[in-house]
């Protein structure tokens, strides 16, 4: 097995409402310098309501805005899929269906001769799949999940889980190869690995794309900011080395 960063969350103001210099802290004073200090801000937006520099607002974009502002094709009867192959392990793990019930979403925009924008996800009741995403304008990957997971997701079952599956960003991918390395795991490792809440870890991988991606979901595209937050992130990669996938488990802020 591999080591586990527990941490022992507490309600505390140093924690959930850091002071002025604990925001202006050198980034010499993180474990991770510049990616840890960006992190977090990150961290601290998804439950400090009082923190006015959190530049992510209240989602306001649905998928039949996409179809009519932005003129994005989107699938208006989704086909049931399983979950990714590679991951159907984890899946059953968190005790998610390995069947095939998960709505297979695609959305997309493009111009006269190729795509700009488009969004392969996989949604089910609790839970997101992000399979394969690519942006050049218009919203952000987290407007466009908390839109396609409110119009397709209507039972009103609360966001737990976001995968991140076949990582390929290059900032996250060499983000965590170093956070394996500086911790003396090997990298890639198909053991699953987590990183717990409000960790030097934590905070590093929040900085890159694909983490502040999910938290920007959590602070503007789940309902009211400050009531959820990601509690922990685990990471493993595929037995060939070629693939790195991302768990994001979302829970309520109870402090």
């Amino acid at each position: 097995m591999q080591p586990r960063y527990d941490f022992q969350l507490q309600c505390s103001q140093s924690l959930s409402n850091p002071s002025d210099s604990d925001s202006e802290a050198s980034e010499s004073t993180y474990l991770y310098g510049e990616e840890e200090a960006y992190g977090a801000n990150w961290q601290r937006w998804q439950t400090d309501v009082q923190d006015t520099s959190c530049p992510v607002q209240q989602v306001r974009i649905t998928v039949r805005m996409l179809q009519v502002i932005y003129d994005w094709a989107t699938v208006d009867t989704p086909k049931l899929s399983r979950p990714p192959a590679e991951i159907e392990d984890v899946v059953r793990a968190y005790k998610l269906s390995g069947k095939k019930k998960y709505k297979m979403v695609v959305i997309q925009k493009s111009d006269r001769y190729f795509l700009t924008n488009d969004y392969f996800l996989l949604t089910g009741p609790g839970v997101i799949f992000s399979l394969n995403c690519h942006r050049e304008d218009g919203p952000h990957w987290s407007e466009i999940v908390s839109a396609a997971y409110r119009h397709y997701e209507t039972a009103g079952v609360d966001l737990r889980y976001v995968f991140r599956v076949n990582v390929v960003n290059p900032i996250t991918t060499l983000l965590i190869s170093r956070l394996y390395r500086e911790n003396g795991l090997a990298w890639p490792d198909t053991e699953l690995v987590h990183w717990d809440y409000d960790t030097p870890e934590y905070r590093a991988i929040l900085s890159t794309p694909n983490g502040r991606g999910v938290a920007a979901l959590v602070i503007g595209g789940l309902g009211e900011r400050g009531t959820k937050y990601i509690s922990e992130i685990i990471t493993w990669a595929s037995s060939d080395g070629r693939q790195f996938h991302m768990l994001f488990v979302i829970s309520h802020w109870k402090c």
